[in-house]
């Protein structure tokens, strides 16, 4: 009898500690996904609120690793400030963009750039606008400022605390999270595919994952008002190794202002909110595609059903199976060979622009770099070439480099 109640107590012991780890587990799993809806109701009022402005601070470090190929090279460490404006709905920025030698008190020392979509423009002073490439990849993906916090997991609520802004001394909500960057590339998948298929790229066609985002690690801070919009976002991320063996590092600052007032989460809001969701993702091309094949695969279905027993129906069923799968196959290989060629040709302009960027930076630096050595008298230099010149008239033999 003894024996048996030992046994119970221990069941009973147990059975409590089971159920004690399971409410922790259960308790902190709920913390982290309230922890990240939180953020979701942050992009959210982002969203709603539309435009805003903003200033950032971008500062980049690429380091060579230790390769035979990278011998003697060094870091390179690049600055940008930026202050601007966005628009989410129009998926647009307009800024202002200073790096080494320009001031905010000058707006003429700094470039302007407008980005939208994936085009990005800009220009110095009065000038005329260029494109320019990969400008927001890096701190602003698809022109996005808290396209990052879209990846954000293990979401951690520091609490509230009392910080210095640009709008003074503000008390905000402080939340820490980790950026998984395979998350963060199957998200800007989705933005490429809209994008190819719109430029002609066949639907259903399946690309990789990002590389320079998948393989991406970093943790990130936000911090929130009262009136649940952002006040400030610090990212620290880690990129794997370029093309030139290069590992870049990157910690950018952002700091948000001049959101206008949110609307109330009325019924009326939701609903409209969810119909334009609905109708845009039926509308979508690769929805489109879906349900334009589902239909005639119902159609056809029905068909063969009504009409299964005639020997008609059979050589209708072969010749259609046979000629959609070659018409398909021909139309789809089409698209995507006209796809490459016009991939191809952007690519050609890209590295077009590219080398004329980098020849007026090196002519800039040239002109730059005194043409004239203080330290040296300018009528003995006229003299000794003066000379040298005599000497090559008179000497078959004579080397300038000798001299």
């Amino acid at each position: 009898m003894q024996d048996l109640l030992k046994w119970r107590k221990r069941t009973v012991v147990v059975l409590a500690t089971l159920f004690a780890v399971a409410a922790l587990f259960f308790t902190a799993r709920l913390s982290a996904h309230q922890n990240s809806s939180d953020l979701d109701a942050v992009w959210a009022r982002v969203q709603r609120a539309g435009a805003y402005h903003f200033s950032a601070d971008v500062r980049q470090t690429s380091t060579p690793l230790a390769t035979v190929g990278n011998a003697g090279r060094s870091s390179k460490e690049t600055a940008m400030h930026m202050e601007g404006a966005a628009d989410p709905d129009a998926e647009s920025l307009h800024l202002t963009m200073w790096t080494s030698g320009g001031s905010v008190q000058d707006p003429a020392s700094g470039a302007e750039v407008r980005v939208t979509g994936d085009t990005a423009l800009a220009r110095r002073g009065d000038g005329a606008w260029e494109e320019i490439d990969g400008f927001s990849g890096l701190f602003a993906p698809g022109g996005n400022l808290m396209a990052y916090t879209r990846a954000a997991e293990n979401v951690v609520n520091r609490g509230t605390d009392v910080r210095t802004t640009p709008r003074g001394e503000i008390e905000i909500t402080r939340y820490t999270f980790d950026i998984d960057g395979r998350q963060f590339a199957a998200h800007m998948r989705e933005q490429m595919m809209e994008q190819a298929v719109a430029g002609g790229l066949p639907a259903g066609v399946q690309m990789e994952l990002p590389k320079v985002y998948a393989q991406m690690t970093g943790t990130g801070e936000l911090w929130v008002g009262d009136d649940g919009l952002p006040l400030r976002q610090i990212f620290d991320l880690s990129f794997p190794p370029d093309a030139h063996d290069y590992a870049t590092t990157a910690r950018m600052t952002v700091d948000f202002a001049g959101f206008a007032p949110a609307p109330a989460l009325s019924l009326g809001y939701r609903l409209e909110q969810g119909l334009t969701a609905a109708l845009h993702h039926v509308t979508a091309p690769l929805t489109l595609v879906t349900w334009a094949g589902t239909l005639l695969g119902m159609l056809f279905a029905l068909g063969v059903v009504l009409y299964r027993r005639t020997r008609a129906v059979y050589r209708v069923i072969s010749t259609a199976v046979i000629a959609s799968m070659l018409s398909v196959t021909l139309m789809t290989n089409t698209q995507i060979r006209l796809y490459a060629v016009a991939q191809a040709a952007r690519q050609s302009e890209q590295e077009a622009r590219q080398a004329q960027a980098e020849n007026r930076t090196a002519a800039a630096e040239q002109l730059r770099a005194p043409s004239v050595a203080p330290h040296t008298d300018p009528l003995a230099a006229a003299d000794l070439q003066a000379a040298l010149a005599a000497d090559a008239s008179t000497d078959p033999y004579f080397d300038p480099s000798c001299a």
